[in-house]
């Protein structure tokens, strides 16, 4: 894991989520014990335009972005990737946010970076809100 700053064209897009989170203009989706995922479709378009500046950024980097989601945690969670892949990009947006091992290296998730994880780190912090961006395997270049 390594931490990358958030390229320029990615910023306003994620300031967009920000401020909508901020004025409580987001829908709550999937609620369970560990917090939930947002939504509602001003909230789902400002996503997919940052999923469309996140898709000609890392295709470069061999990274084909399958899908963006923004999820809030009341105290954290175990990060397990789901994709093929088994690698996620997190993006913190709100909250001081800590990876612990297995990967190094743990600590903060500073603001304005983004984070590519391979491994199953632990995500922690209070009322945190953060992005995970998948993968497409079939299209990834090793």
């Amino acid at each position: 894991m390594r931490y990358n700053p958030i390229p320029q064209e990615w910023k306003s897009n994620i300031n967009a989520l920000r401020l909508l989170i901020e004025g409580d203009q987001t829908d709550h989706l999937r609620v369970n014990n560990l917090g939930w995922q947002y939504g509602g479709k001003t909230f789902n378009d400002a996503v997919n335009l940052l999923k469309d500046d996140m898709k000609k950024d890392l295709q470069g980097q061999g990274i084909d972005v399958a899908g963006c989601t923004v999820r809030h945690f009341y105290r954290g969670a175990n990060i397990t990737p789901h994709d093929p892949t088994k690698r996620l990009l997190i993006i913190p947006i709100n909250g001081v946010s800590t990876l612990s091992p297995p990967g190094p290296p743990s600590g903060e998730l500073p603001l304005d970076t983004y984070c590519l994880i391979d491994d199953q780190p632990t995500l922690s912090g209070r009322n945190i809100d953060v992005i995970f961006v998948a993968f497409d395997a079939r299209k990834e270049n090793p």
